[in-house]
């Protein structure tokens, strides 16, 4: 997965949930749950929900530990078992601890059913998207997969820091700004007041220095000195809210990656 390209990182620890199956005798299928985004973050083991009925379901994480503006994957595995055969309906949501579902979050499935042949198996993806402003920090992603045999009901944990990471990349001398294009003025992404914002020099040989035409006052300002060091990150946490306003590599001579012409539109928000 891409990490929405900005400074050093933080390491993100895994933390590791059983995801238990639940026979329903008589189930009723829950409404899917529906949903840009990049960052980084990882998952943690896997779940699994079963019943003797015939039908085994399992995802691939258990648990993601991740940041704001981020996407995320989790495959959905299904097997009958015991002569089993038929549709799977699948819904999947993001809620928080009490149960209700997180405005903020999306949750996209791949299909909305799976057919299994006699003990066959099927697979489907949930995709998780966490938005650049979002309220919520924690949350739990609700698989619930029905058939004539049996409902099995899984769940993946999601913890997601309170920051946004953009990285830098390099093309020939230059700076590669993330996005094609980069977001504009209309379309900034959305960044809460008190997020901590990374940039990241993502070179392997090279320093880049950040231009930023934010006031002093958001506490994003221009970058002085040498500027960031390749795999090191430019931090800021923000301090007041802003109408869209860009950052971009500065020229800072030597061999410090240039300007390529790009610029990358942010807007700071209560």
């Amino acid at each position: 997965m891409r990490i929405r390209t900005l400074a050093s990182f933080l390491a993100l620890s895994f933390a590791t949930v059983a995801c238990t199956g639940t026979l329903t005798d008589d189930p009723d299928p829950i409404n899917d749950g529906s949903g840009s985004g990049s960052g980084s973050g990882s998952g943690s083991d896997q779940g699994s929900g079963s019943n003797s009925n015939g039908l085994t379901v399992n995802v691939d994480k258990s648990a993601i530990d991740t940041e704001l503006m981020t996407t995320h994957s989790i495959k959905v595995s299904l097997k009958g078992t015991g002569g089993f055969s038929g549709n799977v309906a699948l819904t999947a949501q993001a809620i928080d601890g009490a149960g209700a579902v997180i405005p903020d979050w999306t949750v996209n499935l791949s299909a909305a059913s799976v057919t299994l042949a006699v003990d066959g198996a099927g697979e489907a993806t949930a995709e998780l998207t966490i938005p650049s402003n979002s309220a919520a920090l924690s949350g739990t992603v609700k698989i619930v997969a029905t058939s004539a045999a049996a409902t099995v009901e899984l769940a993946t944990t999601v913890t997601a820091a309170k920051q946004v990471t953009f990285v830098v990349g390099q093309v020939g001398n230059a700076c590669d700004i993330p996005g094609s294009p980069p977001p504009n003025a209309a379309n900034a992404p959305k960044i809460q007041v008190g997020t901590k914002l990374r940039i990241k020099n993502g070179s392997i040989d090279r320093p880049i220095r950040i231009h930023s035409n934010f006031s002093a006052a958001t506490n994003f300002p221009h970058q002085d000195g040498a500027g960031t060091a390749p795999g090191a990150s430019y931090e800021a946490v923000i301090g007041a809210a802003s109408a869209p306003r860009d950052w971009y590599c500065h020229n800072n001579g030597g061999v410090s990656l240039i300007d390529n012409g790009e610029r990358f539109f942010l807007e700071f928000v209560q």
